[in-house]
């Protein structure tokens, strides 16, 4: 009967938890071949960690997201990314972390850039 029960349980937590993204649904995109590995949004900005560097994307349209700015600056790839008013900061595959101005998100700016001993000193909050 406690197997029973519990077996109940677990099926109506699932069936809960399912619906909970019943009203998630995919209103535009944008599609290229960047291998992205972390974003940050910001207003109507989404700014994308990639291969080749940091892609910036208009949102005002969520119908119609482009691709307005991007920063590739001897930048290898691009592992995670986050903003906080009009500084961009970056850390890539071999330690560095950029600091980037993207007040203008069509043209993000290299403010300076350092090479840390390890990404896993860095901690984002």
């Amino acid at each position: 009967m406690f197997r029973f029960v519990l077996t109940i349980l677990i099926i109506f937590s699932i069936t809960v938890q399912a619906r909970e993204f019943d009203s998630i649904e995919k209103v535009g995109q944008l599609y290229d071949y960047w291998k992205g590995s972390d974003a940050s949004v910001q207003n109507d900005f989404a700014y994308i960690a990639a291969s080749s560097g940091i892609k910036i994307i208009d949102l005002i349209d969520p119908d119609q997201p482009v691709l307005i700015g991007s920063w590739e600056d001897n930048a290898t790839k691009i592992r995670c990314c986050i903003v906080r008013g009009d500084i961009l900061y970056a850390i890539d595959d071999l330690g560095w972390l950029y600091v980037l101005n993207v007040e203008i998100p069509s043209t993000p700016n290299l403010i300076s850039s350092i090479l840390v001993d390890s990404t896993r000193q860095i901690q984002t909050t």
